[in-house]
């Protein structure tokens, strides 16, 4: 039974890496309902292909992203991500990291709501590049999203970068400066010079970094 489920999920993932009307086909079927026990199931390998395909839908648009939050999966992804299997925190990274740099500014507020920033920060020490590289790519796109809920809001700081601070995030980024890829250095003094350098010295000058408190309210983006 294991094995037939297996190969069900491998063929979903697959249909599902197509163009975004075959993931919207795939969708309309309400397979997602069976997601949530497919994830905590033995063996690890229908973990894997749950993960992949659901990857697949997170690399879509806002209307996919959204089911995906609908269903109720997010949680259970991200306490994949601290599995102590190195392929399903890989597998549930992916969903994650695709739905964050492919959400809207309300999709991915309400997801870092859920600690992300914090959970995100061991993949900046993963050896294969290619992790390395998606993940500074969403702690830029973290620190835009906190850019535009600032003006919004009319606030001063990055609604984001206290949590960033917090966590040591900015000293993992940068030692991604040394790394040798040229895409890797280059995001890394990107997001460094973009975002963080100048409340990196605000928060070490007024100790406010040490307060232990994030204000990690949903806004409600209707107000505008």
């Amino acid at each position: 039974m294991p094995e037939i489920q297996v190969i069900a999920l491998r063929t979903l993932g697959g249909i599902m890496s197509g163009d975004e009307g075959q993931t919207q086909t795939v969708i309309k079927q309400g397979v997602l309902q069976n997601y949530k026990n497919l994830l905590q199931m033995q063996p690890i390998k229908i973990i894997k292909e749950a993960c992949y395909t659901l990857s697949n839908i997170t690399a879509g648009n806002h209307v996919q992203i959204e089911v995906i939050i609908n269903a109720g999966l997010i949680d259970i992804l991200l306490e994949l991500m601290s599995s102590p299997n190195l392929s399903i925190q890989i597998e549930s990274y992916w969903v994650i990291n695709n739905a964050i740099y492919n959400g809207s500014v309300e999709q991915v507020q309400w997801i870092l709501s859920k600690n992300v920033i914090k959970i995100l920060k061991p993949f900046l020490d993963n050896k294969k590049n290619n992790i390395l590289k998606t993940c500074l790519d969403c702690y830029l796109k973290i620190l835009k999203t906190g850019q535009t809920i600032s003006k919004s809001k009319g606030f001063e700081k990055n609604f984001y970068i206290e949590e960033i601070l917090q966590h040591g995030i900015d000293e993992s980024i940068e030692k991604c400066v040394k790394n040798p890829e040229k895409k890797i250095y280059k995001l890394a003094i990107k997001i460094l010079e973009g975002y963080i350098d100048e409340y990196d010295s605000e928060c070490v000058d007024t100790d406010e970094c040490d307060s232990g408190e994030v204000d990690n309210d949903i806004i409600d983006f209707e107000e505008f």
